[in-house]
């Protein structure tokens, strides 16, 4: 007779479906287990230890192997989702007056995942600049691969400044005359 003993596979697990978009960003591969496994797949760059550079629009499977001290290898899979990215849009560029602030700045696509950045912005894309100039400002959409911004330029026009000729005395019943 002989003993033998069967060693149970190791418990593998690959991770939720990822959506990713298609951009050269890369993301790494953190929702798997356990760790110390190899990461193929076909028609997706992907590394052995999990970093993912999508390429294309698509529907993948990645592979996950993992070969515990036994010798006893165990795999698993997850589908990753490559899609078209949202194109940030901050719309076009504007000349106001010092005297038309605060306003509102919309980009799109609008929604949470959507900020604003540079000077003089206050909180939910309030434009508020405190002197004339002229203001970059950038919408931010997105986060990972998903991320795009698009830039636009404010011109503030300051205050025009009024000079008067000075008025000499004029009677009540004088007749009308331009003031220049």
């Amino acid at each position: 007779s002989v003993d033998v003993t069967v060693n149970p596979l190791p418990d593998v697990e690959a991770g939720d479906t990822l959506v990713l978009c298609n951009q050269p960003i890369s993301e790494q591969l953190t929702d798997y287990s356990p760790s110390g496994g190899s990461w193929s797949s076909t028609g997706i760059s992907i590394t052995s230890t999990g970093i993912v550079t999508p390429d294309s629009t698509g529907i993948f499977t990645a592979t996950y192997t993992y070969s515990n001290g036994n010798n006893c290898e165990n795999s698993d899979s997850m589908i990753i989702k490559v899609i078209e990215p949202d194109t940030a849009s901050a719309g076009i560029s504007q000349e106001l007056c010092i005297y038309d602030f605060p306003i509102t700045l919309t980009g799109y696509p609008s929604g949470a995942s959507g900020y604003w950045t540079g000077d003089s912005i206050l909180l939910n894309g309030l434009f508020t600049p405190l002197d004339s100039g002229i203001y970059t400002l950038t919408f931010n959409y997105g986060t990972g691969t998903c991320y795009d911004k698009d830039s636009i330029e404010i011109t503030v026009k300051p205050i025009p400044e009024i000079t008067m000729t000075a008025l000499s005395d004029v009677c009540i019943d004088a007749a009308p005359f331009d003031i220049i």
